[in-house]
């Protein structure tokens, strides 16, 4: 065991080095960690610099032990810890869980916890919801850098729900605290949050001004920045009539080149609205995950679109296509009815929630089992074994659809061929099972028969049993025989 000093030592250096831009270095040091070695008083240090690092992984390996023992702990996890370990599954993508945990911490005591709250919310588009969050953080916190961070992402929120006059004053009132603190980074990334209220109010010579201001101030900063201010540009001088709508393909074929999928969604969307093209706007509601990003894509285009329960995704073998009609020639198909399991059926749904941003292994981990709380070693081995079937399905299927992995552990769907996908808004709860027609002709049947006519295992098999017999389609094997007890129809 580490003693405190050591480790008291490590994280000074740590903290320092991120600070003068040796952030690499600390990454690579975090991962020889032996955490079993870390006095868990210190555990919580460890994993905020973790956490500042966007190391999600070890956040939940770390605590994971605390945060989910099996056995009862001498003390349980703290309020801190929990937040964390949620502030970590939230980075990843399990947003399911990590809202889980946030919705305990009713009244946390410690002011940055509203602020993993608040961006929990954020990261799912929900900017009024990470509004109270944020001002509780503000007025609870004594670490200054922490409520300027806040206020930016304040700013940021106001500006996106449309409240003008509340985000404009404090705008201004926080851009003279961060010039006079030479926040230069935070200012630079205000700039660029007041630039979209001006263009929203069509302000374009004074955003034009302020785009130019922050520009000069990230040069140093990240090209994702940089890459806002030009994209913001573009679509001020689109609105002002110096570019044509068009244009923001330029951007797009950028974005996509930097694997910048948020950006490309953007693009999409802000040209969609910009030339009213109602065939592209349904397009990027369909093709993005989050609710609330949807709400705000019918807010923008002022047309419903929320009650259609499913669409009919355009013939595609690119995103680059994206404009393009469907063809009443191409195939038809609905991958989440075809999905011969449930739990094929809800991988295929939440693939086919998404077509702009390959989602996160822990993304799609959290909302297959969602019933399940993610555990670092078990969750990834069951979700690439199911992965593995549901490769093999769709090759043996010849539908012309493959699953395609990323880097950073994200995968997609890929179309191999023009076609037309079914989406739908909702999963279906109620999946019908087809009875073999060989084992409708007989009085009874077992399990090994059932599996070897239907071509799935003996565990689906089971599952498939269990779930007619509930319906009252069969009775409960006697001898391991199972028997019909209403008419044999497809249930």
């Amino acid at each position: 065991m580490m003693s405190s000093e050591s480790c008291l030592q490590l994280l000074s250096q740590w903290d320092q080095m991120i600070r003068t831009g040796h952030a690499t270095q600390v990454r690579k040091s975090l991962s020889l960690v032996n955490i079993k070695q870390v006095p868990r008083v210190h555990l919580i240090e460890y994993a905020q610099i973790a956490r500042r690092l966007w190391l999600g992984s070890l956040i939940i390996r770390w605590l994971q032990p605390v945060v989910r023992s099996s056995k009862p702990l001498e003390q349980p996890a703290t309020e801190m810890e929990l937040a964390i370990y949620a502030r970590g599954l939230t980075m990843m993508g399990a947003f399911r869980e990590a809202g889980e945990i946030f919705k305990n911490l009713t009244h946390p005591n410690n002011p940055q916890i509203f602020f993993f709250k608040a961006a929990w919310h954020i990261d799912q588009w929900q900017y009024k919801q990470a509004m109270a969050p944020l001002r509780k953080c503000i007025h609870k916190s004594q670490d200054q850098y922490l409520r300027v961070v806040a206020k930016v992402n304040l700013c940021a929120c106001l500006v996106s729900v449309n409240m003008h006059e509340k985000a404009k004053k404090q705008i201004v009132d926080l851009l003279k605290k961060l010039r006079k603190r030479k926040l230069y980074l935070l200012e630079g990334n205000l700039l660029e949050i007041y630039a979209q209220l001006l263009l929203q109010n069509n302000e374009f010579d004074k955003a034009g001004e302020i785009l130019t201001e922050a520009k000069s101030l990230l040069k140093g900063a990240d090209n994702k920045s940089l890459f806002f201010v030009k994209k913001w540009n573009f679509i001020r001088k689109i609105k002002k009539g110096e570019l044509p709508p068009q244009a923001l393909r330029e951007l797009r074929t950028e974005a996509a080149g930097n694997q910048d999928w948020e950006s490309i969604r953007d693009c999409d969307f802000q040209m969609s609205i910009i030339s009213n093209d109602e065939n592209l706007i349904r397009q990027v509601y369909w093709g993005s995950r989050f609710s609330a990003y949807k709400e705000r894509i019918e807010k923008a285009a002022k047309i419903n679109l929320g009650s259609a329960p499913k669409f009919i995704w355009p013939s595609l073998t690119s995103f680059d296509a994206l404009t393009k009609s469907s063809s009443p020639s191409v195939p038809r198909i609905d991958l989440v009815g075809l999905a011969p399991t449930p739990k094929l059926a809800r991988l295929m749904f939440i693939l086919t929630r998404e077509f702009y941003s390959p989602l996160r292994q822990n993304e799609i981990i959290d909302f297959v089992y969602s019933t399940e709380y993610f555990h670092p070693i078990s969750s990834p081995q069951k979700f690439h074994r199911l992965l593995g079937r549901a490769r093999k399905w769709l090759q043996t299927s010849g539908y012309g659809v493959e699953i395609i992995s990323h880097s950073k552990n994200r995968i997609s769907l890929h179309l191999n061929q023009p076609m037309e996908l079914t989406l739908y808004r909702k999963l279906s709860i109620e999946r019908s099972i087809e009875i073999p027609l060989t084992l409708q002709r007989v009085s009874y049947f077992t399990a090994s028969q059932w599996a070897k006519e239907t071509g799935t295992s003996e565990r689906t098999a089971q599952r498939h049993l269990k779930t007619l017999c509930t319906r009252g389609v069969l009775r409960s094997p006697a001898n391991g025989k199972y028997l019909f007890l209403k008419n044999r129809k497809n249930l």
